[in-house]
């Protein structure tokens, strides 16, 4: 359902669930520079996001619309460390893949004065486009399966839920979080 918001049916949470989201709430704003506004700006009373006194460097000097994907790259990074506390491994590695991808093309929009890339979840080729695909190579050979092997069943009718375990979870994340840290330095 779209559009449901915050007004949305409230579900309930195993207690298992909820543990791991505590302790990924509790250590999220420490870990890679990551801000507690990557995760939610408060609302003002009109709905609009609030301003953000806390503005890092990095944001600083970054375009307006470079910090939207920048941001959005970050809470990715956030999402998976929580994913991987409570064992939903392939979303671990498809919140890593995105991640990786929201820091690539927010560094090719910076580099273009706003432009938006082109639509792919290529991360080899995207990386390409930005022309930092040689020092990100071996992280990039390890997430660019990830977007259709963490969403479609394999040939076999093997679920990603059930195909992606603990260790290729963290290795995905692992090369993610270097690849969002390495263009962090660079925007």
């Amino acid at each position: 359902m779209r559009g449901l918001g915050r007004h949305a049916p409230a579900v309930s949470m195993p207690s298992r669930v909820k543990r791991g989201v505590s302790r990924v709430r509790q250590s999220a704003a420490g870990s890679a520079g990551i801000r507690d506004s990557a995760r939610r700006t408060p609302r003002s009373s009109r709905g609009a996001p609030s301003p953000t006194p806390d503005r890092s460097p990095i944001l600083s000097a970054m375009r307006a619309d470079t910090e939207q994907w920048w941001e959005q790259a970050r809470a990715d990074l956030v999402s998976a460390r929580g994913l991987l506390a409570i064992g939903q491994f392939y979303a671990v590695s498809l919140f890593a893949q995105q991640a990786a991808e929201k820091a690539i093309k927010a560094l090719l929009i910076e580099q273009r004065g706003g432009t938006l890339p082109r639509r792919s979840h290529d991360l080899e080729f995207l990386a390409s486009e930005a022309g930092v695909l040689a020092p990100l190579q071996a992280d990039l050979t390890t997430l660019a399966p990830v977007f259709e092997m963490a969403r479609y069943p394999d040939h076999s009718g093997l679920a990603p839920a059930n195909r992606i375990g603990h260790g290729d979870a963290q290795n995905h994340l692992d090369a993610a979080e270097r690849i969002v840290a390495w263009i962090g330095g660079r925007l």
